[in-house]
C-alpha cells in the first residue's frame, strides 16, 4: 500500500486530501478553453509549445527544490510517462482540428477505461465494483453533456482523440507508479514515496512537447503583451501547478479514482467558456454534469464512511 503519512491533514484523511488535490488540479486544467479563446491568431500547436515552455521552469524549480533523483529501475516509467504526456497533449490538439471539439474531449475522457484495463498490469491495483459503477455513471454523464454536439465526422480526428485518451490513461498509471516507488537503502525504508518521483517525467514530457512544437512556435510568435501574458498564465497556472498538485494527490488515491475525479475538468471547461464568452451549456449538458457530480459526491461519501477499499489495493 502507498505511504500516506505526508498527505494527511488535521481535518481530512490522506485519501480525502488526495481527492481534494486531484479536484483542484482538474479545476485549474479546466481554464484552458477560455484562455485559448484569447489567442485566436495563434496555431494550436504553437499554443501548446509556448505553454510547455512557460511551464518548464516551474517544474524544474520544483525538481531542484525537492532534490529528486531518478532511482534505479524507474527509468522505464519516467520515459513512459514523458512520452504518453507528449502524445496526450499533441494528439488532443490535432484531434480538435480534425473533428468536433465535443468528439475530442469525450473520446479523450475514455481515459478511465484504459486506466482500469491496465491498472493490474502496471500497478497491481484492482478496480472495485464501486469504481466501475462510478465510471459508468461518469461516462454516461459525459454522453449527456455533449449529446447535441457529438457526430461521426472526422474519423481520423476521432481516432487521434481515442489514442490521446489511451495516452492520458497511461500517463496517469506511470505517474501513479512513480509516486509509489520506494527504495530500500541500508535496510531503511526509502523516502522516495513522497510523490515527487514524477517530476523528472513532467520535465522530460514538456521538453518533448517543445521540441515537437518548435516549427509552429517559430511561425506563430505571440503578438503583444496580452498574448504573452495569457501563454504565461497557461503554462504556470493551467499546466505546471495543477500537475504538481496531481502528483501529490495521486499517491493517496488509486489511478482510476484520480481519472474519474479529473473528469471535473470537462464540466468546468464549458462553464468558464459560458462566463467568459457567453457559450452556455445545453440542458442535456446540465443533466450530464449533475450525473457526474452526484456520482463523485456519492463515491466520496461512501469512501469517507470507510466502506471503500484502500488505495493501492
Amino acid at each position: 500500500m502507498t505511504s500516506e503519512r505526508s498527505t494527511s491533514s488535521g481535518f481530512l484523511s490522506p485519501h480525502a486530501t488526495g481527492l481534494l488535490l486531484v479536484t483542484a488540479a482538474a479545476t485549474l486544467w479546466s481554464f484552458a478553453g477560455v484562455a485559448v479563446k484569447l489567442l485566436p491568431g495563434l496555431d494550436p500547436l504553437a499554443i501548446t509549445g509556448w505553454r510547455s515552455l512557460f511551464a518548464l521552469p516551474v517544474v524544474v524549480a520544483v525538481w531542484r527544490l525537492r532534490g529528486v533523483s531518478p532511482e534505479p529501475g524507474t527509468g522505464v516509467f519516467v520515459a513512459g510517462s514523458a512520452l504518453s504526456y507528449a502524445m496526450m497533449v499533441m494528439l488532443f490538439i490535432s484531434a480538435t482540428r480534425m473533428t468536433t471539439a465535443a468528439n475530442a474531449i469525450v473520446l479523450q475522457y475514455t481515459a478511465p477505461l484504459w486506466v482500469a484495463v491496465f491498472s493490474r498490469a502496471i500497478l497491481g491495483e484492482t478496480v472495485s465494483r464501486r469504481e466501475w459503477l462510478m465510471m459508468a455513471a461518469c461516462l454516461a454523464g459525459m454522453g449527456f453533456f455533449f449529446l447535441d454536439k457529438l457526430s461521426f465526422t472526422g474519423r481520423l480526428g476521432n481516432g487521434l482523440a481515442i489514442i490521446s485518451g489511451i495516452a492520458c490513461g497511461l500517463n496517469t498509471l506511470f505517474l501513479r507508479r512513480l509516486s509509489r516507488q520506494s527504495q530500500e537503502a541500508d535496510g531503511k525504508p526509502g523516502t522516495s514515496d513522497t510523490g515527487w518521483n514524477g517530476i523528472p517525467a513532467l520535465v522530460t514530457g514538456n521538453l518533448l512537447v517543445i521540441i515537437f512544437s518548435a516549427g509552429p512556435m517559430l511561425r506563430g510568435m505571440p503578438a503583444g503583451a496580452v498574448e504573452w501574458g495569457v501563454l504565461a498564465a497557461l503554462g504556470v497556472f493551467q499546466l505546471s501547478v495543477p500537475y504538481v498538485l496531481f502528483l501529490i494527490g495521486i499517491r493517496s488515491v488509486t489511478a482510476v479514482e484520480s481519472m474519474l475525479f479529473a473528469m471535473l475538468e470537462a464540466i468546468l471547461n464549458p462553464l468558464w467558456a459560458g462566463i467568459g464568452a457567453g457559450e452556455w451549456p445545453s440542458p442535456g449538458a446540465i443533466v450530464g454534469a449533475g450525473l457526474i457530480l452526484s456520482s463523485m459526491a456519492a463515491y466520496g461519501i461512501v469512501r469517507a464512511n470507510g466502506r471503500g477499499s484502500a488505495p493501492g489495493k
